[in-house]
């Protein structure tokens, strides 16, 4: 089976990938040198499309090992939650829509995390863990460090009945139903969050 692997960053996507590309891809070429990986990430933090990475390696599960590791990495849990009509339940935080999740803490389990964060972020208390999504891979800027966040999504079904309640000290400002075919909050979101809904 061939090795595939996507990193998310701002509008830009990072693949890692065995399948061959055309010429008309765009590429990256990934050095031994860490401070190629740092230099290449900020070079195209502020761009758009899908940037296929080349590395020192035959394989790209090899490329995608050493890239992974030459960043902090952080893991988070979260879900996709719908309710009795099939609409998603829907953060607005820091000026985007944003499904809820946040960090497992230590001695968590990723679907336990899941729960807690929905829950916490959310006020929801009518809520039933599902089968595991996938995991989306991004990477952020903070304090001075790029950090690699793999997040792992679950299905979770909630309640229309449920009184929301937005943690605020989080910068959550609202929390809303949105029916998940819905353009208005799909043009104000992540590409990463777009991927969610897909699966």
């Amino acid at each position: 089976m061939a090795f595939y692997q996507e990193v998310f960053l701002n509008e830009a996507l990072i693949i890692f990938s065995d399948e061959p590309k055309s010429d008309n891809d765009t590429f990256i070429q990934l050095g031994v040198d860490c401070s190629d990986w740092e230099s290449i990430v900020e070079s195209i933090q502020n761009q758009k499309g899908k940037y296929y990475c080349k590395g020192v390696h035959h394989s790209a599960a090899s490329n995608w090992l050493d890239f992974s590791d030459n960043f902090k990495s952080i893991t988070a849990a979260g879900g996709r939650v719908e309710n009795e009509q099939q609409d998603v339940l829907m953060i607005y935080r820091r000026d985007k829509w944003d499904l809820p999740k946040g960090k497992v803490d230590e001695g968590e389990t990723i679907p336990e995390a899941a729960l807690r964060e929905v829950k916490e972020e959310c006020g929801v208390n009518q809520l039933t863990l599902g089968s595991k999504l996938g995991i989306i891979y991004h990477l952020y800027h903070h304090k001075g460090k790029w950090i690699l966040k793999d997040t792992h999504w679950f299905k979770m079904q909630g309640s229309i009945e449920d009184v929301l309640i937005p943690q605020h000290e989080e910068d959550i400002m609202q929390i809303q139903w949105m029916p998940s075919k819905e353009n208005d909050w799909r043009a104000n979101t992540y590409p990463s969050i777009l991927k969610v809904m897909e699966w």
